[in-house]
């Protein structure tokens, strides 16, 4: 079996993909967010405050590599955490834990909240949601931690969503033909639950 590796993918590349990169997809969130009443009320130049601190906030959620948001789903698997442990032990061994289907999902809950003389004036939450499906994943794990994933398939959702539920937008990625994805940063499991 052959696998090509691929560096770290964020958030941003699955979800700035199909809307045409990175300036569209400000854009896009831009122009939904101005529909909000909550927004629309704005003067011009305190609405190109918030949308410069939403960019930033977004942007801080999204910069973040898929496999380290889903850490919690990883440090929840009763395997992944005994093969760790093991590691522990010989920190020059990689073990590798097969799963034939694995599924995982996080939330990342930015928020701006724009005070006007110290007076809070409204608060912006934004839920930036991540749902990956892994088909034939093989997880390696060294030193007690998860250092990259192999998989046959792996669909990855992405949305963004305002506090009330209103879809903003979403995307899906599937990545196919058996991938490794090494993490910017390993994920400690041994010392999780």
């Amino acid at each position: 079996m052959t696998t090509s590796t691929t560096q770290a993918l964020s958030l941003h590349d699955v979800i700035a993909q199909g809307v045409g990169g990175a300036d569209l997809l400000d854009d896009h969130l831009a122009s939904s967010l101005h529909g909000s009443k909550r927004v629309a009320g704005l003067l011009s130049t305190t609405q190109r405050s918030v949308d410069g601190c939403l960019h930033d906030a977004i942007n801080a959620g999204l910069n973040r590599d898929v496999v380290g948001v889903l850490a919690a789903g990883w440090q929840a698997s009763t395997e992944l955490r005994e093969a760790a442990r093991r590691t522990l032990t010989t920190p020059d061994v990689t073990e590798f834990v097969p799963f034939l289907t694995l599924t995982i999902a996080q939330s990342i809950r930015p928020s701006v909240r724009l005070f006007v003389e110290r007076d809070l004036v409204m608060t912006v939450e934004l839920d930036i949601i991540v749902h990956a499906g892994f088909q034939e994943l093989t997880a390696a794990v060294r030193s007690g931690a998860l250092v990259a994933v192999d998989f046959g398939q792996c669909t990855i959702t992405v949305s963004i969503r305002t506090a009330t539920g209103t879809l903003l937008v979403e995307r899906t990625l599937t990545l196919t033909s058996n991938q490794r994805l090494d993490l910017r940063h390993p994920i400690e499991l041994a010392g999780a639950h």
